[in-house]
């Protein structure tokens, strides 16, 4: 074999593998790019959707309020013919009697 032509194959070898190492490192920082711009826009869109589910829980929590207060609730339960109990009715457990009924079998 012709040792003068070694030379010029040999750069011609290392010049194509270092175009090719440069090509395939080159593909491999736009793909992590592209999947880290795609990741962000899901965090953005996850971080609406939490805003949203926040402002969601804020409504909910004021509706709960004022469904539950007593101003309101009074008037129905008198409209349906409920009152508040008298002497005797209520009966209140002490913790030891608590104790004692869930003991017992059902």
């Amino acid at each position: 074999m012709n040792t003068t032509l070694m030379g010029p194959w040999r750069l011609v070898y290392v010049a194509s593998v270092a175009l090719a190492s440069f090509a395939l490192a080159s593909t491999g920082m736009v793909w992590v790019r592209t999947e880290v711009t795609s990741e962000r826009y899901e965090l953005a869109r996850l971080i609406a959707e939490r805003d949203t589910l926040r402002e969601q829980l804020a409504a909910l929590d004021v509706d709960v309020h004022r469904l539950s207060a007593a101003a309101r609730i009074e008037p129905l339960a008198r409209n349906l013919g409920l009152t508040y109990p008298e002497a005797g009715q209520v009966v209140a457990f002490r913790p030891r009697e608590l104790a004692a009924l869930r003991r017992v079998q059902r």
